[in-house]
């Protein structure tokens, strides 16, 4: 299978192509070959970009949407305009080239990058807080960085990556036996890595796949009954 790969969970913009190999698995996924890989850091505003960039990678590859078997999108948690642009973006593909688009946790490729069983991924969520997943912790939950060690065992040596790890860095090592991973590029999300999580043979509704938000956004906490002067707009007349 051939799968165009795009993750805009966090201020990154990574997009890949990758063949999977049906039957093959590694490390509890697909075995995977990474034919094409780019990432470009965009300050969290990828709207002007992202088609533009995808048309880029087609066309170095010689390849065309059709030619394609699928897409795969990286459901966050993250940035919430980030996650919703590139969901719409590929949902809008999939429609127009009737192709599946899958989602997988940005969370996964993160820890999938180090390895292992110590791996915890941890992304800036803003407002002082962090999302994590990782070792017992198989669904992504958001905390303030002080209150990781309630859900995580800080005698084990467990190996942290993400842009929330290297924020939060000393907090989340004092004290512990946690380290954060070395390497700048395995703290940014890789597209390519979303894809050893593909269920192919489980395909989910376009209606049905959404963003994986794990909190409220900054609307819904500020105006929890919507808009105040929402009732009192007339509508526009066409």
């Amino acid at each position: 299978m051939l799968i165009l790969c795009i993750d805009t969970a966090t201020s990154t913009e990574s997009i890949a192509l990758v063949r999977i190999h049906d039957g093959q698995k590694s490390n509890g996924g697909f075995s995977i070959t990474t034919l094409v890989e780019k990432s470009s850091e965009r300050g969290g505003i990828h709207g002007p970009y992202l088609l533009d960039d995808i048309h880029l990678i087609l066309d170095e590859s010689d390849l065309t949407l059709a030619e394609l078997d699928g897409y795969c999108v990286g459901l966050g948690p993250g940035s919430f305009t980030g996650l919703r642009i590139s969901l719409a973006t590929l949902k809008g593909l999939s429609l127009a080239t009737d192709k599946p688009l899958y989602g997988v946790r940005t969370t996964q490729a993160l820890c999938r990058g180090v390895g292992g069983d110590a791996a915890v991924a941890v992304i800036d969520a803003r407002r002082g807080e962090i999302y994590i997943e990782g070792g017992s912790l198989t669904e992504p939950i958001c905390c303030h960085p002080s209150k990781i060690w309630s859900f995580l065992d800080p005698s084990f040596p467990w190996r942290l990556v993400g842009d929330g790890a290297l924020k939060y860095r000393d907090e989340l090592t004092e004290n512990t036996n946690a380290t954060v991973v070395e390497g700048a590029d395995l703290h940014a999300p890789r597209a390519a890595l979303l894809a050893p999580y593909i269920r192919p043979n489980e395909v989910p509704k376009l209606s049905v796949l959404e963003p994986i938000y794990v909190r409220k956004s900054d609307a819904e906490i500020n105006y929890p009954d919507g808009f105040p002067d929402a009732v009192n707009r007339v509508p526009r007349s066409h």
